[in-house]
């Protein structure tokens, strides 16, 4: 029988008594020979004091590092928290946005030209000029009403429009209206 086999019968209170007294004279060599291992070695553990001095700054630099740790990470929980945040109420208004568009910006343009010939009257749609296009993003009073509106400058008969049109309904208004000369003045008395 191997040693393990009787440290086994020894745990458990089955060796017989002359088995105990090997196991018990094993564990005693190994003891010796771990001592004397140590001893060759001249491995020694010296803790020498430390001063006041010593210790008080060891704690403040601890105190310090620590505080700048905690400082750190709650920082970035919050950004973290915030950039979520803020993903998700702005995912669901480009979600909301996207999901309503029926009018595409062809048909904005179309819109935009109609309502300008109609405010201006006898003109054709083909001499109005488009000079910018915009998409923008208009949240609602509920997150959930959001929808995109384009956002269209034209030209036509000397006088320079915005126009605002619904992606969701179509529906369209003239926002701004200056003429270009009175611009072209202003623009020389402001240099």
């Amino acid at each position: 029988m191997n040693f393990d086999e009787l440290y086994k019968k020894y745990k458990d209170g089955t060796a017989s008594k002359k088995q105990r007294t090997m196991v018990e004279a094993e564990i005693q060599k190994s003891k010796r020979v771990l001592e004397m291992i140590d001893e060759d070695n001249g491995i020694e553990v010296t803790i020498e004091p430390a001063d006041e001095e010593t210790v008080r700054k060891a704690k403040r630099s601890f105190n310090i590092k620590t505080t700048v740790k905690t400082v750190v990470i709650t920082l970035i929980c919050i950004i973290v928290v915030s950039a979520i945040a803020f993903g998700a109420f702005f995912g669901t208004a480009f979600l909301s946005a996207n999901n309503s568009r029926v009018i595409t910006e062809e048909q904005a343009i179309e819109e935009a030209k109609l309502l300008i010939a109609e405010h201006i009257g006898n003109v054709e749609s083909k001499d109005i000029i488009i000079s910018e296009i915009e998409t923008e993003l208009d949240i609602g009073s509920k997150i959930t009403d959001s929808i995109y509106v384009y956002e269209i400058k034209l030209i036509c008969n000397e006088c320079k429009y915005e126009v605002e049109v619904s992606s969701k309904t179509g529906y369209a208004v003239i926002t701004d209206k200056d003429t270009i000369s009175s611009q072209s003045k202003e623009n020389r008395k402001t240099k």
